[in-house]
């Protein structure tokens, strides 16, 4: 059996303000996202094809589909998963300084 939410933005502006969950109710676990536009139209699904069994729940294999461009694919293979402290800062809605410093020491791309 498998659980639906239909997920919609309070903000405005954002890039995905509809979101589809599909989740497995047997493992907790999600088996599809679609990502929706303002219209509705359905741009990114990702599909969670295999999760880790061992260690940390983690999804190591996605397949992620661009519907705007005739369903151009990605296959993601996550190889390695590092378990990290996250500082609480990160997630301050009005001080972005915890941000802004990670994002000084992230390499340019």
């Amino acid at each position: 059996m498998v659980v639906v939410l239909e997920l919609r933005a309070k903000a405005e502006h954002v890039l995905f303000p509809q979101v589809r969950y599909v989740v497995r109710e047997a493992t907790e676990r999600p088996i599809r996202a679609e990502y929706r536009l303002m219209s509705g139209r359905p741009a990114t699904a990702v599909e969670f094809v295999e999760w880790n069994d061992k260690g940390p729940p983690y999804a190591r294999r996605l397949v992620v589909r661009d519907l705007l461009r005739k369903g151009a694919m990605t296959e993601v293979h996550v190889l390695d998963l590092q378990e990290r402290h996250v500082p609480e800062a990160l997630f301050d809605l009005h001080d972005s300084s915890a941000r802004r410093a990670l994002d000084a020491r992230m390499p340019p791309p």
